[in-house]
């Protein structure tokens, strides 16, 4: 059942009420039956049909030509012309209301139902493209960058409100001009672009990249840019278009320039730093050095006895002192490491060897605690090549660190096997452990942990940092697993291949 609404305008009755017979034998709805061009207009208002049949000559001040031009601009409504005139000057007139269909007096009803069906599927045709339209342009509008779109030759087809902002173009002037010309871009050292059509064509798609920096430019004003282009495609995969969307880069570019300038400024307060450390640590290292001789001198009583008083105020002098140099010593090496002068001295050795030789100097402090102190080496793992000083300082610190932190009567393990092309040491312990917070932050210098059971130990904070550097110096990672009062586990690997093109 054909359900499309009809309008027919026809002075002659008679006319008229065949029309409309036809019509409702063809299974359309007649809306009603005007016979002038005022009737036409009126009753097209009230019942809104969906297509109108109009006679070119009818009564009345206005004739059919004028009153379909009429409907179709107040009400959007396609109009078929009926008449039995076809001479020049009633074509030219029929045209200027854009017509959807032109039938002769007389008519066969095929052509009657042919005309009607074809103006209806073209004018749904046209309702849905201004809809997509209306629903493009909508879009277009309330993207925040600017967008402009362009045909094939670079013509300017549209631009929405941020582009014409962007560009000081207006789109009613901007329309069929190239694009070139409403919009000058500049690479950094000032040539023009002009190949964005041709780029975009070639490839597909066309995007800024850090590397090639655009600017717009204005009469006043040259605006850093980033461009996105894209062709448009029909249904066939024709390329018939190019969307580019434009974005002001200013706010992104001054930010970037801060925190590149905020690096910069980091990096040169931390290397200022360091020389400080350094600097100072040279000078405090040298009297320093004196006082722990002489205080050491003095308590082997080598120029006469002292009393008890004595002797401990000159051991707190002698370990205070070396304790000190430590640190002393710490900062220099972390001083030298962040400003890249830490210099590597690859060899080969044997691990176990400085391993053993490790726990010579280890052993007295676990034994004198009443630690149990295991080493465990892979025979396999004979001969490796690294930094001599800085392992041994490694699995030093590593020893030293976990005897400080395990209590009498406890257990530390030094631990190492090869693991595929990297060597691999775990440093273990059953002492307080380390809390999940402290874990992320424990190879940060001057770091201690975070904890009552901790406060007892004393400590430079710089250990574990030293550790982290000498390690990754090494191309290595280092690491740590541990559970508050379980004790903790601290790995680290280090390459076992030639190194010899890591030495800086």
């Amino acid at each position: 059942m054909n359900d499309s609404r009809i309008l027919i305008v026809e002075d002659e009755r008679i006319t008229a009420l065949d029309i409309k017979q036809r019509l409702e034998d063809m299974g359309y709805k007649v809306t009603g039956l005007a016979s002038s061009a005022k009737d036409a207009i009126e009753m097209t208002e009230i019942t809104k049909p969906d297509i109108v049949l109009m006679d070119i000559m009818i009564e009345g001040d206005m004739d059919g030509a004028q009153a379909a031009y009429h409907i179709r601009k107040l009400f959007g409504i396609p109009v078929i012309f009926i008449t039995a005139y076809a001479d020049e000057n009633t074509l030219k007139k029929a045209k200027l209301a854009e017509p959807f269909g032109y039938i002769l007096k007389p008519f066969e009803d095929k052509d009657l139902y042919t005309n009607i069906e074809i103006s209806l599927y073209k004018n749904r045709m046209e309702q849905k493209l201004k809809e997509n339209e209306a629903w493009i342009s909508a879009t277009l509008k309330n993207i925040p960058d600017a967008v402009i779109t362009t045909d094939i030759t670079g013509k300017v087809k549209n631009l929405n409100p941020m582009a014409e902002l962007l560009t000081g173009w207006k789109e009613s002037n901007a329309v069929g001009k190239q694009l070139t010309e409403i919009l000058q871009i500049s690479y950094s050292h000032g040539e023009i672009v002009n190949d964005l059509v041709h780029r975009v064509l070639i490839n597909g798609v066309f995007k800024t990249n850090e590397y090639e920096e655009l600017f717009l430019l204005k009469k006043d004003a040259k605006i850093p840019i980033s461009i996105t282009g894209t062709s448009i495609k029909n249904d066939k995969n024709e390329e018939v278009g190019i969307i580019y969307i434009y974005a002001d880069i200013t706010a992104q570019k001054q930010e970037k320039e801060k925190l590149i300038n905020a690096k910069l400024n980091a990096e040169s307060a931390n290397n200022k730093k360091s020389e400080f450390l350094a600097n100072m640590s040279h000078e405090l290292r040298t009297p320093l050095t004196s006082i722990i001789g002489f205080s050491d001198i003095l308590l082997e009583q080598t120029f006469g006895e002292l009393n008890e008083k004595q002797y401990k105020y000159l051991q707190h002098v002698s370990s205070s002192g070396k304790h000190l140099l430590d640190l002393i010593n710490g900062i220099l090496d972390l001083s030298k490491v962040e400003a890249g002068k830490m210099q590597m001295s690859y060899e080969y050795f044997n691990v176990a060897e400085v391993i053993n030789d490790i726990n010579s100097v280890v052993a007295p402090l676990a034994l004198k605690k009443g630690i149990s102190l295991d080493i465990n080496i892979d025979p396999k793992m004979q001969n490796i090549k690294a930094d001599r000083v800085k392992f041994r300082q490694i699995i030093y610190n590593l020893a030293s660190n976990a005897i400080k932190f395990t209590d009498s009567g406890g257990h530390v393990w030094i631990e190492g096997r090869i693991s595929g092309k990297m060597a691999q040491f775990k440093v273990k312990d059953d002492g307080i452990g380390i809390s999940k917070a402290d874990q992320l932050k424990i190879f940060n210098p001057f770091t201690q942990i975070d904890s009552s059971a901790a406060n007892k130990y004393e400590g430079t904070g710089l250990g574990l940092a030293l550790v982290k550097k000498f390690v990754e110096l090494h191309g290595g990672d280092v690491w740590v697993e541990s559970d508050v009062g379980k004790g903790s586990v601290f790995s680290f690997t280090i390459p076992c291949e030639d190194n010899s093109s890591s030495i800086k």
